[in-house]
């Protein structure tokens, strides 16, 4: 600059110069005397030397002002890159992550290229610090916890700030991620397994019963399993969406060659623009996610249905899969409905079917398990009710509380399988599973579950079989009747009505109640018949000691002056064997006492029919004996045995008989219900409201108390049963 401000004055000086050493050559051709520039020469050297000694301390200080002075001079104008590596650090501290994306780009189309050494080594530490920046990104992408708008800002920088190298740090993010997914999985199972083992070891060295351990450990081993998938997957599918639809990879037009490298500098941001993924990126990001869910659905599938364990020894697995086996009912409805959240939450996302149709089948197979199970657990629980009976009458009279633990032990299963069996929300219905893949015979494993607890019943009565026959071991019979009854009339029904309401059993099925109640009507016999055959020896032993034609002189007698003392003692009998069922039901009781008179009636037709010959007298008493007996039971007789007992007084001769004998049966027969009144009464006994009984249980016939009094014809001779007012109480 100061030559170019003084070129004129530089040329005169140079011409000046010139001619003056042009006159001194002249001038020294002609002279004699030597040379004129020497001594001058020598004085100026010496000017010079003693010049430098005098300034140059000087000169130098003002060389090294100058050189700080141009660096001022280049620090100041490229501040910004020297200050870059400080404003860096203190933007990420602050979090300010697109100024450093800013400054950066800016540093990097400016110093991309240069040669000078100081700017190079500024660019290299800056180049470190985003580096080490990139890592922690990379990291944070990594964090369970980390939210999806901040895992894209992530991306989206790590994009930005290794774009324009070769590799795709995008991309790796992401296999990064699901390599972690994968290593969570990997983990939880080793743990399980390490656990698992455990629980083995201590069983088999201190014997103790290890097996309530077990189901808590599945549970949340298929929990930690789930929790690592529904946590990840869904952001990590978003991520994967917006990385082949290009939202990550903004493209920035770069500028001109035209553009001086201020307008670069100063000009307002260029637009992005997003490019999407190739085809192949889609293939390999599903194949990412397909391989977390197939490590899924294999582990659950190796613990939790194929059951192939890995541990110490051969014993350690076959103890681990016997303790895994029977604790599966408790653990498989967790397994199931924990794995069926799983998929919904997958499906909510709009992850393609096809990765998840390997889980929609191990849930049907889960599901299967699991119902399976259900049902098995379920019939033995109720099976095993025997060993809970207290012989304890429960306060609806008639049954113990049996029938209702019954009721609840299958509600549950209602309950707990109506979580089992509902279905995914699969969003296409083309996809969905063949329906006659998951098909359960649920109609023949809910008659086996009713019908289970007939087989309880008929447990309880083989064991007070096996004991003495004691009156107690009666009443017990008694009160398995009044179970099966109350469960035949009241829980059946019930439950094949709630099984109906869920859909299980179609509304017009009737086959599971056809069935159901002709087992337990079956049943029902034969604890009826078991229960009347157990009283025979207590009714009969009188009848057969009397009627017996050795016991009395039937063919000649005295007249009768009183009922037989064995018609009495067989209403006292009567009366102890009501007494016994009065806490039961009223209809049973009936029918009870009905088929008891039916057998005593019949027996004494047979014994009666057994007499060789009668005397007048014996004819009489035999007669006074069969209507004393009619007092006794007119209230409780059916049908057949009333006919029976016309049988009886048929098979007894009339022949000599008259109406003063007839008086005189009365008149005994009067005194005997006077002397008897509170038998009879006892005897009587119907509660209110209930007038109809059936000896044959709902297929019987009934009978209608609507007769008041009864004529029994015998030929031309008739005996009139006692008058109506002596019938009431």
């Amino acid at each position: 600059a100061f030559v170019k401000q003084n070129l004129d004055i530089l040329l005169a000086c140079y011409d000046t110069l010139e001619k003056v050493n042009s006159c001194i050559d002249e001038e020294e051709t002609r002279a004699t005397g030597g040379s004129l520039t020497g001594p001058l020469d020598t004085v100026l050297r010496e000017c010079n030397k003693c010049a430098e000694s005098l300034f140059s301390s000087i000169l130098n200080k003002k060389d090294k002002a100058d050189r700080i002075r141009n660096a001022l001079n280049v620090i100041e104008r490229f501040r910004f890159l020297f200050g870059l590596p400080d404003s860096i650090d203190r933007n990420i501290a602050d979090g300010a992550y697109d100024i450093v994306l800013n400054d950066y780009k800016k540093a990097k189309s400016l110093f991309s290229d240069t040669q000078v050494r100081v700017f190079k080594q500024v660019m290299d530490g800056v180049n470190g610090k985003i580096r080490g920046f990139s890592e922690d990104l990379k990291k944070r992408l990594l964090q369970p916890c980390c939210p999806l708008a901040e895992k894209k800002q992530h991306l989206r920088y790590l994009v930005e700030f290794e774009g324009i190298q070769d590799h795709d740090p995008a991309w790796e993010s992401l296999k990064a991620q699901q390599e972690q997914v994968i290593q969570y999985l990997t983990e939880a199972k080793l743990t399980f397994q390490g656990n698992l083992l455990e629980i083995v070891s201590l069983a088999q060295l201190r014997g103790a019963d290890q097996h309530s351990r077990i189901s808590p450990l599945v549970s949340e081993f298929v929990d930690e399993l789930c929790d690592n998938v529904t946590q990840s997957l869904p952001d990590y599918w978003l991520l994967c969406q917006a990385y082949l639809d290009g939202s990550l990879f903004p493209e920035v037009k770069r500028a001109t060659d035209d553009q001086t490298e201020e307008d670069s500098m100063f000009s307002p941001p260029p637009t992005p623009t997003t490019q999407t993924r190739p085809a192949p990126y889609q293939s390999q990001l599903l194949a990412l996610i397909e391989g977390v869910m197939e490590l899924l659905n294999s582990i659950i599938r190796q613990y939790c249905l194929d059951m192939q364990l890995r541990l110490n020894s051969q014993q350690d697995v076959d103890h681990a899969i016997d303790m895994l086996e029977t604790s599966r009912p408790l653990w498989s409805p967790s397994v199931v409905k924990r794995v069926k959240v799983c998929i919904d939450r997958l499906l909510s996302i709009s992850l393609p079917i096809a990765c998840l149709l390997p889980s929609l089948h191990l849930v049907r197979d889960l599901r299967k398990m699991c119902v399976r199970c259900l049902f098995e657990r379920t019939e033995h629980n109720i099976r095993d009710l025997h060993t809970r009976e207290n012989w304890v009458i429960s306060q609806e009279r008639g049954h113990t509380a049996l029938p209702l633990l019954f009721q609840n032990i299958v509600l549950s299963l209602l309950s707990t399988l109506g979580e089992v069996m509902q279905e995914n929300r699969v969003r296409d219905e083309s996809v969905l599973l063949d329906p006659s893949s998951e098909m359960f015979n649920l109609s023949e494993m809910f008659y086996d579950v009713v019908v289970s607890f007939a087989d309880c019943l008929k447990m309880l009565t083989d064991l007070l079989e096996e004991g003495e026959g004691d009156i107690k071991t009666e009443e017990r019979l008694v009160l398995i009747l009044g179970n099966c009854r109350h469960t035949i009339l009241t829980i059946i029904p019930t439950l094949l009505d709630r099984f109906k309401a869920d859909g299980y059993i179609s509304q017009g099925d009737d086959s599971i109640d056809n069935r159901s109640l002709e087992r337990y009507s079956t049943l029902e016999r034969n604890i009826f018949d078991k229960y009347v055959n157990s009283k025979h020896a207590f009714l009969f032993g009188d009848i057969e000691h009397f009627l017996l034609p050795d016991a009395f002189p039937w063919a000649n007698c005295n007249p009768p002056t009183a009922v037989s003392s064995y018609v009495q003692e067989l209403a006292l009998k009567l009366v102890m064997a009501q007494a016994e069922l009065q806490n039961i039901d009223k209809d049973l009781l009936r029918r009870i006492i009905g088929h008891l008179l039916e057998n005593v009636t019949v027996k004494l037709c047979s014994q009666v029919a057994g007499i060789d010959r009668f005397c007048k007298n014996g004819a009489l008493q035999a007669r006074l004996d069969t209507m004393g007996a009619l007092t006794f039971f007119r209230n409780n007789m059916t049908s057949k045995c009333r006919t029976t007992m016309e049988d009886t007084l048929h098979s007894i001769p009339a022949n000599g008989i008259t109406s003063e004998d007839e008086a005189v049966l009365n008149m005994l027969l009067e005194r005997f219900r006077h002397q008897n009144s509170v038998l009879i009464s006892c005897l009587e006994y119907t509660p209110p409201g209930d007038k109809h009984f059936s000896p044959q249980g709902s297929g019987g016939d009934s009978i209608t108390r609507r007769r008041s009094q009864k004529r029994i014809v015998k030929g031309k001779n008739m005996v009139r049963s006692p008058p109506a007012a002596a019938q009431s109480h």
